[in-house]
């Protein structure tokens, strides 16, 4: 092994490594720490290449490609060294909990198994490169030793990595599954967290989370519904940096739940509205909170703003910044449209005029009555706004500038159903 070299500084490498110091450590002492730190390097080029190739896993990723990668490159390695038989290798623990994190978070077994091929192709290249330019007299027979022992050893972590794979998804979509949804329900019921809860939901509930509620409009058929939902909470999750994120079943909707590990701000829920969504797909957003607390809040306004956007319509994305007003009138929906009646019945007709009254009129009232802001937004002419807002002005028995708020909350009640 003494023509694997890396390219960049041994120490730098070693101060770098993903794995765990005990695994580590223990390739060090076996191989020493110039090999060693050619696995290094070599595993970060490894799950490069693997994103690169598979557009789907620069999104679908657990954030413990790289570790499992190294610890299996640094096992193989020491096996070899050591001439351990096939039988007595094991999946080293970093690419064992990359196996059962990628279940939680909807990454498919054969992109966990596509990294540990590639890391095998690539260690083999170079030793089947360094047996060449030794020109031994057994060349032949020790390539063919090595191919033989080096696919041996790669069949033993595929089937290990197999089984921890299948074994969390059993447990995942099984008891842990209610016990998942046991635990979100007990968080938004304000009851002090079980517990074992970050255990069961695989993510700590520290830090700042954001949670959603994604559910399919009901006049679409999707039959890989699923896997769209966790390809979508996976890529607002590299949208917006997050550290940790999970997908939990409640029946017709499913809970997304994002978690950093320090503080964000509003602009995150922004962020989420631009990723690419199905068509088919509609979500309703919660504000960031701290901890459990934070996490109570998500839900429960999550819960509200799917209320309010009811099964269908033509939007798909809906938040507590730009749909919380709605979403607390929407609890009593009754007396809402009562106040309404009250306040701007001569506006509610449903005709094409009264809609057109009636945007123009909350937009104007939004805005800080700024014409240009609506002529922008509806792409009009300042002067027809300014002549929308004097006709709602001449129908309604409001006074405008006394009650102009109590306008706008029946003008936003009005809105719920449009």
């Amino acid at each position: 092994m003494r023509g694997l070299r890396p390219e960049g500084a041994v120490d730098s490498l070693l101060r770098e490594s993903a794995a765990t110091p005990a695994e580590l450590s223990a390739a060090i002492e076996a191989l020493g720490p110039v090999v060693a730190a050619w696995a290094i390097e070599t595993a970060v080029r490894v799950v490069g290449d693997v994103h690169r190739s598979s557009p789907e896993m620069s999104t679908m990723a657990t954030g413990l490609e790289r570790q499992g990668c190294e610890e299996c490159l640094l096992s193989s390695l020491v096996a070899l060294h050591e001439e351990t038989p096939p039988a007595r290798v094991t999946a080293p623990p970093g690419a064992v909990a990359n196996a059962r994190v990628a279940v939680r978070q909807g990454v498919n077994v054969g992109a966990v198994l596509r990294t540990v091929w590639a890391s095998h192709t690539r260690v083999l290249d170079a030793l089947l490169s360094a047996l060449e330019e030794a020109e031994t007299d057994e060349l032949v027979a020790d390539v063919r030793a090595l191919n033989t022992r080096m696919f041996d050893y790669a069949n033993a972590y595929i089937r290990d990595l197999s089984d921890a794979y299948d074994d969390e998804r059993r447990l995942w979509n099984g008891r842990s599954a209610v016990l998942r949804r046991s635990v979100l329900e007990s968080l938004a019921a304000g009851d002090a967290p079980p517990r074992d809860a970050e255990a069961v939901l695989g993510l700590p509930l520290s830090g700042t989370h954001v949670i959603a509620l994604a559910w399919a409009s009901v006049t679409t058929f999707v039959p890989d519904r699923d896997t769209e939902m966790h390809r979508l909470l996976a890529e607002i999750a590299v949208a917006t940096g997050a550290r940790d994120f999970v997908a939990i079943g409640l029946g017709e909707v499913t809970a997304l739940w994002w978690r950093y590990p320090g503080a964000v701000d509003r602009d995150v829920v922004e962020t989420m509205r631009r990723v690419p969504r199905p068509s088919w797909l509609r979500l309703a957003v919660g504000p960031p909170g701290s901890g459990a607390a934070g996490v109570r809040v998500g839900v429960l306004t999550a819960r509200g703003l799917h209320r309010l956007a009811g099964d269908a319509g033509g939007r798909g994305f809906w938040s507590s910044y730009s749909d919380g007003l709605g979403a607390l009138l929407a609890v009593d929906r009754e007396a809402a449209e009562r106040f309404a009646q009250t306040e701007i019945g001569p506006l509610l007709g449903t005709d094409a005029r009264s809609r057109e009254l009636r945007e123009t009129l909350r937009l104007y009232l939004r805005s800080h009555r700024s014409r240009s802001a609506v002529a922008t937004a509806l792409t009009v002419a300042p002067n027809t706004v300014a002549a929308r807002v004097q006709r709602a002005r001449d129908l309604l028995a409001s006074d405008l500038d006394e009650r102009w708020l109590e306008v706008l909350v029946a003008l936003e009640i009005a809105s719920l159903g449009e």
